[in-house]
């Protein structure tokens, strides 16, 4: 089954709902099938079988059952052995056969068997639960990183774009910029402009920390002073501005 599980991943699709009622059905009816190939091979009598070690078998395969992440599933898979299988009328043609041992004694310890694996299919539902929730929780948590992470891309290909793509004509001088932030965003930029006058201004800017508040900080900073610098050429005006 986990190897089914891994290539139905990989494949990007889902296993068949008859796949999965299949593998409870072996897991359930494993154990129970082990008991009844201890009699014809005469490992043990009936009664002997009933309360064998080999019950605690099922322990196991409930305890896997968890993996499944169904908590209905997992306390019907421990009742099924019970119910829907040869165990009660086993038991009773156990007690009813001639010479089988004292039935008040039989029957009790029968009772606590019955008793334990319904317990533990009840406690195997409740640990499903909680393995589901978290579960839960930890893909609800994937998928709002992957959406923070998406706006913040998002948001780097905007602060880019501030960026100049050209380089400006100042004759004998060659101009070159590089920015690469410390996360998807941060607060450092560069820019030049052509005053009205004919001179370039050139604007570095590093805002205090890095990420998406430095970043709008530093996108607000670009505008305001493109802004000034389109209205005006004297420096100390547009500082000031």
């Amino acid at each position: 089954m986990l190897v089914r599980v891994k290539r139905a991943i990989h494949a990007g699709s889902d296993l068949r709902p008859g796949i999965w009622v299949a593998n409870v059905l072996v897991e359930t009816l494993f154990p129970t099938l082990g008991m009844l190939l201890m009699i014809p091979i005469g490992m043990a009598n009936p009664y002997q079988v009933l309360v064998a070690p080999v019950v605690l078998t099922y322990f196991i395969f409930i305890a896997l059952s968890t993996l499944k992440l169904s908590p209905c599933s997992r306390a019907w898979q421990a009742s099924f052995p019970l119910r829907a299988t040869e165990w009660w009328p086993w038991a009773f043609m156990s007690f009813t056969r001639p010479g089988a041992p004292e039935r008040d004694a039989a029957g009790g310890n029968v009772r606590r068997n019955t008793s334990v694996l319904l317990a533990s299919g009840l406690v195997a539902g409740a640990v499903a639960r909680q393995i589901r929730n978290h579960v839960a929780a930890a893909l609800r948590e994937a998928r709002q990183v992957e959406r923070m992470t998406g706006e913040l891309e998002t948001a780097r290909a905007i602060q880019e774009g501030l960026l100049p793509k050209e380089k400006p004509n100042l004759g004998d001088f060659e101009i070159a910029g590089w920015n690469k932030p410390a996360d998807q965003t941060g607060g450092d930029y560069y820019g030049w402009f052509r005053l009205p006058d004919g001179r370039t201004a050139f604007t570095l800017a590093d805002v205090t920390g890095h990420g998406i508040s430095s970043a709008l900080v530093a996108s607000a900073c670009h505008a305001y002073s493109r802004a000034s610098m389109g209205q005006d050429s004297d420096l100390a005006a547009i500082v000031t501005a």
